[in-house]
């Protein structure tokens, strides 16, 4: 695994709102079921890829929530890994927390992300892995405004 993937994108939804959802077991709200309680989702990158995204071990750190996600390959072998890390939900600074929050991830990608059949390119695949992660949190965040928007009409 290469280390130096990270990305971070603005959720336009109150912070209180968004931690219930991102809290919510399973991550029902983001993607299709998948087997062993996964997520598939399409990520958009060159190339866009399928995953299983794998949501574990979701705690409090200082006044946010964070939590272990893994991207793993629907080719080959079950639960292998292409990209993991840590992605976190924090209230947007500067009080506007009933607004807005900040999505983070960070982590590491498999070296051979970029291309599994020639020889392994690291810059290629943090790349890569970037564009990724970057997909992922537009789509958290897409969803965690809509079914934030969902609980403030219910």
């Amino acid at each position: 695994m290469i280390q130096g993937v990270h990305a971070q994108r603005v959720a336009f939804v109150d912070y209180e709102e968004a931690a219930k959802v991102f809290q919510l077991r399973g991550w029902a709200w983001l993607g299709v079921p998948g087997p062993f309680s996964t997520r598939w989702i399409h990520l958009n990158g060159t190339p866009a890829r399928d995953c299983s995204l794998r949501v574990t071990e979701i705690h409090t750190v200082k006044q946010a929530l964070a939590c272990t996600i893994q991207l793993e390959s629907r080719e080959g072998v079950p639960g292998t890994p292409l990209i993991r890390g840590e992605l976190s939900l924090a209230p947007a600074p500067n009080g506007n927390r009933a607004t807005r929050c900040v999505l983070s991830l960070q982590g590491s990608a498999s070296r051979n992300l970029a291309d599994s059949s020639g020889p392994s390119n690291a810059d290629a695949s943090r790349h890569l892995a970037n564009e990724y992660v970057r997909s992922l949190l537009e789509q958290i965040s897409g969803s965690l405004e809509r079914v934030g928007t969902e609980i403030r009409v219910s």
